[in-house]
């Protein structure tokens, strides 16, 4: 999927100050999603980024060259997509030790700053990683922006979606070569992790493994998928014959969402929307 640009008819940039702005920030693209404060989406962007060393510069040029994003907004939240996360229970968690439990679990980058953030309805602290380049770079354009991490919004999504759900409920979201898997048994959130995937049958292979560590029952368990993935790939055809229940995510109903929104498939942004249940 190529560059998206969605604008709602009801949408005007001199009515900013009463809208709300939300960014995501990934490796590979960037994105936002402006709505207003009954929560309809009034406009939404994707611009892909370069790779490499001429990422940071790229996301630069996005920020510029978004003339929306230089309005002023009522709340601005940002997101990013680190891969270097981990979740803490919350009474087991020490402020002091930050940067050491992500020590702990992945190999960290010098460059990388440590942040914690609480789930609560989990029950959680999330401890993630922002590359600092990054979180520099957004400060000096949005220094007063609410900033959190994609698993954060994501395991709130997920677990809105799985309350008071029977059984095991399985959601997976798909970011280019990434994906992070969420397990909701009877509603609580029992497993976690994220993986890197080369092709279909690498992200197959991950999905079937989490299902034998597990134990899941492939005709019981509900698989839902989220994310950079389209139903009409090999990725979805091959999930179709090994998991009965297979399941594009469902449209979030904290949004309201026109005709021009429904027409492109909206599980691609789940991650973008998820974003709302981060408000402070």
């Amino acid at each position: 999927m190529g560059p998206i640009e969605i604008t709602d008819q009801k949408f005007s940039k001199k009515n900013s100050i009463k809208y709300n702005l939300s960014i995501l920030i990934g490796l590979d693209r960037f994105f936002y999603l402006i709505a207003d404060a009954e929560s309809n989406a009034l406009f939404l962007k994707q611009v892909n980024l370069l790779s490499g060393e001429d990422r940071y510069k790229s996301l630069q040029n996005a920020i510029i060259s978004e003339k929306n994003l230089q309005a002023v907004f009522q709340n601005v939240r940002i997101c990013y997509t680190s891969k270097f996360f981990t979740f803490i229970p919350d009474d087991l968690m020490d402020y002091k030790e930050t940067r050491a439990y992500l020590e702990q679990v992945c190999h960290l980058p010098d460059q990388l700053l440590a942040f914690r953030e609480p789930v609560n309805a989990l029950k959680l602290f999330n401890v993630y990683g922002v590359n600092d380049n990054d979180f520099h770079l957004i400060n000096s354009y949005f220094p007063k922006a609410q900033q959190s991490h994609l698993m954060s919004a994501l395991s709130k999504a997920y677990a809105d979606l799985s309350k008071d759900k029977k059984g095991d409920q399985l959601f997976v979201n798909v970011q280019s070569s990434e994906m992070a898997m969420f397990l909701f048994r009877n509603g609580s959130l029992v497993f976690n992790n994220y993986f890197q995937f080369k092709d279909a049958k690498d992200f197959l292979y991950y999905v079937l493994l989490v299902f034998e560590q597990l134990s899941l029952n492939q005709e019981e368990t509900h698989l839902f998928i989220s994310g950079k993935i389209l139903r009409k790939s090999q990725i979805y055809e091959l999930l179709s014959m090994y998991v009965r229940n297979l399941d594009l995510i469902p449209i979030p109903e904290y949004y309201n969402l026109n005709q021009e929104f429904l027409d492109v498939d909206t599980h691609y942004f789940f991650d973008l929307f998820s974003m709302k249940l981060c408000e402070s």
